[in-house]
């Protein structure tokens, strides 16, 4: 039995970037609109909101394989500034570090690995906890212009009351 579900939509989420050298970016995430309907079975409540989303700041910096090459491994230290509107946000500063690696696969397909390491401020809003996860992608052009992509995220929540997450 499903205690608590969010279902969130996200109109134009998007990655701003600015190239610096010649293998570093620094880039702001964006969420201009967001929606959220959170259905707490436990309490018996829905809630709603909606409206803008966090900022968050980061810089990508290739160590090999940047624009070109069979193998690609970059680290991507990032923080979140707490921009939400109302009830979309925790109003916490959070961040971490992403570490991909894009491997060129026979047949034009490519295989990612991204394994992520955050520190989030705890549901009670007391204190932070560390969070492991990662994510594995498989991806195909379609077109010249439009590729097509699979991707498994799953998270670990080092905090006792933080389940397990998945993203599909």
């Amino acid at each position: 039995r499903v205690l608590r579900r969010v279902r969130t939509w996200e109109i134009a989420p998007m990655y701003l970037k600015v190239g610096v050298l010649n293998s570093t970016d620094l880039e702001l995430g964006l969420q201009p609109y967001t929606r959220s309907l959170t259905v707490d079975g436990a309490a018996a409540t829905r809630t709603r909101a909606q409206g803008f989303g966090d900022l968050t700041p980061r810089a990508k910096i290739n160590l090999w394989g940047n624009d070109h090459g069979e193998t690609a491994f970059a680290l991507i230290p990032f923080f979140k500034v707490p921009t939400a509107n109302a009830g979309l946000g925790n109003r916490a500063w959070e961040g971490g570090l992403s570490t991909p690696f894009e491997a060129e696969l026979p047949h034009g397909f490519e295989f990612g690995v991204m394994p992520m390491f955050n520190v989030l401020r705890n549901d009670d809003d007391r204190g932070n906890h560390f969070q492991a996860g990662g994510a594995l992608m498989l991806g195909h052009a379609l077109t010249e212009h439009v590729d097509g992509l699979v991707e498994f995220i799953g998270l670990a929540h080092a905090h006792r009351d933080t389940p397990w997450e998945r993203s599909e």
